[in-house]
Formats: C-alpha cells, structure tokens, sequence
C-alpha cells in the first residue's frame, strides 16, 4: 500500500489500497506515450510531455512576439477584426437592400401611373358615350359634344 498525501479519493493524507496494484496479466506498456513524442490538443494547441503543460502551445503565438499570429492572439484583437467584418458585410447587406427598395418604389409609381390613365381615359369614354346617346342628332351635335366634354373631362395630372 502506498501512502498520497494529497487528493486521495479516500480522504486527505489516508492511504489508498489500490496504488501500486497491478491487473494481472495487464500490460500497459503499450499504451504509454514517449516522452519525445508531443500530443496534439482539440483546441489546436500541443503538449509535450517533456516540457509539461507549462509550455502548452497555441496556434499563432510565438515567444518571440512578432508576426500576424501573435496579433491575432493578444485579447480582443480576433473579436475586434470578426467585429469590422460582420459590419462590413450588414453595410453591403443593407445597399443591396436599398437598391431592391428603389426598384420597388419605381415599379409602384410606374403601375401606378398606369392605372391612374386607365381610369381616365374609361370615364372619359363614359361620359363621352352618355353625352352622345342623351342628345338627339341634329345639326352640330358633334360640337356640342366636343365643348362639353373639353369642359367636363378628366385631365391626368402632369399632362
């Protein structure tokens, strides 16, 4: 039995059973990593089992400070640059979206415009047709029809 002063699942300074205790017939040699061999991590980093987890390497620092990677790596420069580019991109967003409220707006006026002579044009076809089916014919009726209707017919605006 061996004796942990500190952490022992069995309580502070109390002895565990199992230390030291070999599974028979279990051979976890195989299972060991050299020590010239270093372990790379999910978070991009390595560890090396000769320089301990004091010497964790990250991807884009160096020791020596310089470069793009130990830019990136000092606190808030990666959020900052992420930042600016989110923000280019809603500005891109929002002028692509300007340009297609534009172009509705233009198609609105124009059907607009449309229907407004449409409508016109129909009711002074209409009045056009009472005013000649109201009247009998006589001599300059044609004339009469044509100051009635240049005093009484619509006008699109802008024309």
């Amino acid at each position: 039995m061996s004796y942990q002063p500190f952490g022992s699942i069995y309580g502070f300074g109390q002895p565990n059973p199992t230390a030291n205790v070999a599974m028979p017939g279990a051979d976890l040699s195989a299972y060991a990593m050299p020590t010239s061999q270093s372990l790379s991590l999910l978070s991009g980093g390595t560890y090396s089992p000769d320089a301990g987890w004091g010497a964790l390497s990250r991807p884009g620092t160096s020791i020596a400070g310089g470069g793009f990677g130990s830019w990136l790596a000092k606190d808030g420069n990666l959020g900052t640059m992420m930042q600016g580019i989110g923000t280019l991109g809603s500005l891109y967003l929002g002028l692509q979206q300007l340009g297609q409220a534009k172009d509705a707006l233009k198609f609105q006026k124009q059907a607009y415009n449309t229907n407004l002579t449409n409508s016109v044009q129909t009711y002074n076809n209409s009045l056009e047709d009472r005013i000649n089916g109201r009247t009998a014919d006589y001599a300059g009726k044609q004339q009469d029809v044509q100051s009635y209707l240049a005093a009484h017919q619509l006008k699109k605006p802008g024309s």
